[in-house]
Order: C-alpha cells, then structure tokens, then sequence
C-alpha cells in the first residue's frame, strides 16, 4: 500500500487512541487551569479533530514518499527529526500568545511527538518500498564507460566463440580445398606430383 493512505489511517488510530489517551485524559486536568480559554466541547469537536489528524498523517506519509521511503534507522530519525522540529516550533509559537497552562503544552508535544513517531513506523512497516538506486549503484554507474551495457558483453562472447569456431574450421579444410585456392600453374604442379606418388605406390 501506499505510504499516504498508510499515514491517513493510521493517524486515523492514533488520533482514537493515543491523542485521546495523552490530551484528553492524562493532560486535560490542566485545561480546567485556564478555563477562560477553552469552548465547550462536544463529539462534533472531537469528531473532526480526529479528521483533522488523519489528515495529518497522510500529509505525514506524503513527505515519507517524497523523502524515498526510507527504511527504520538514521535516515527515518533525521526526518521524523525534522518534522518535530517543525511542528513543535508552531506549538510554542502558539503558546506564546495563547493563554494555555505549561502542563497542557507539554502535554501537546507529547501527544504529537508519539503521533509522528508512530506514522512514520507505521509507513516503514506497510507501505510498498520505493524503488530508487542506492549510492553504491549510482557511483558505479558513473565509473562505466559511456555506452557500455551488460548485452555489449554478451555480444562481444559471442562474436568471439564464432571467430574461434571458424579458426577451427578453417584448419581442419582438406587438401583438395586448399589446392583450388592455389593459383593455376602450382595447382598443375600439385596435382602432377599427386599422380606420380600414385604411381609410385602401385
């Protein structure tokens, strides 16, 4: 499957759980510190916030595609790296100007850290690799000559076993071949010599 309907469902799952588990039980308690602050809730609230984060995941998994799906380790840290980065800048910047309590921001942060973390596992784990050359294939393609292909190797054995095939069959012509490419004076004189070592023999 796809790395973007991957992201899409499971920031589906993780906005069900892990959201509602981390800001709306475990930190919610410090909302009621700033009650000023909030609207009243209700399932259509909570509803599209849950749309709202799918979304999330599969802009998640589109920037998963675009950076060449890449496999659990360094390069999967360093860009789930970025978009934390990106993302909890935003949460402070808001925090600056919005009257929320320290406890709910932290909260936050960790509420969306789990979530990323958990999209781009989730796109390493299910999505279909994309295919794009390694580094090593990339420096070899660059040390071969201009115009070189495996086939031009085949060819060239080829041409090679039919050189030698004709070598062989040329060595093994008979006499009589080798007499009627000899111009005519020496072909008398061969063929002369021929007949007297016949004679001879009877």
């Amino acid at each position: 499957m796809a790395p973007i309907p991957i992201g899409a469902i499971s920031g589906l799952i993780l906005s069900a759980t892990t959201s509602y588990l981390i800001t709306g039980r475990l930190f919610h308690p410090y909302q009621k510190m700033t009650a000023a602050t909030w609207r009243p809730e209700s399932w259509r609230h909570h509803l599209f916030a849950m749309l709202l984060q799918s979304m999330a995941g599969a802009g998640i998994g589109w920037v998963f595609a675009l950076d060449g799906a890449p496999a659990a380790g360094f390069a999967l840290f360093e860009l789930g790296l970025g978009l934390w980065i990106v993302l909890v800048a935003c949460i402070l910047i808001q925090a600056l100007y919005v009257n929320w309590h320290a406890g709910f921001v932290v909260g936050l942060v960790l509420d969306w850290t789990v979530f990323i973390a958990g999209v781009l596992l989730a796109c390493t784990c299910f999505s279909t690799r994309l295919a794009r050359p390694s580094r090593r294939r990339r420096r070899v393609g660059l040390a071969t000559p201009l115009g070189w292909s495996p086939e031009c190797d085949d060819c060239a054995a080829g041409n090679h076993e039919r050189a030698a095939h004709q070598d062989r069959h040329s060595r093994q012509r008979p006499e009589g071949d080798e007499v009627d490419h000899l111009p005519d004076h020496k072909q008398r004189r061969q063929i002369e010599s021929h007949h007297a070592s016949e004679l001879q023999r009877r």
